[in-house]
């Protein structure tokens, strides 16, 4: 058996459980404490999750060691945080994920418009050019 993976940023610890591992993601951006991380267009999971609306960004605390998932198909349309008690926490808006983060980690998440410009800026641009580029394909 094979010991779990570390994520240079968190200290040593244990990387957290798919699909909140950031080692799964290349890093975009940097939003204040927190990393911005997505699959590389050139990922085969990149084209798979953006023509099927399971495509989404991580937020990564690399200090605090939280994951956010913004909301897709894989989160049933919901704000993924781990971790809370141990485990996943699903939360409907960007305000009760802010709460949530802030209550269980005492860390800030980035306002709700910034994370809704995130979202459009990249998940729904990709996921455009993911179907645009699908139906020329079919075409």
């Amino acid at each position: 058996m094979s010991e779990p993976s570390t994520h240079p940023g968190a200290g040593g610890l244990a990387a957290p459980p798919p699909p909140h591992d950031p080692g799964e993601r290349a890093l975009v951006c940097k939003l204040g404490a927190w990393e911005v991380r997505a699959f590389p267009p050139e990922d085969a999971k990149h084209r798979y999750f953006a023509t099927r609306e399971l495509l989404h960004l991580q937020l990564w605390h690399p200090d605090a060691h939280v994951s956010l998932l913004t909301p897709s198909r894989l989160t049933a349309g919901a704000f993924e945080l781990f971790p809370v008690d141990g485990w996943k926490c699903a939360v409907r808006s960007a305000e009760e994920a802010r709460r949530l983060a802030r209550y269980a980690h005492g860390v800030e998440l980035p306002s709700p418009l910034r994370l809704a410009a995130l979202i459009e800026w990249y998940v729904r641009s990709e996921e455009r050019r993911a179907s645009q580029s699908q139906a020329e394909e079919e075409g």
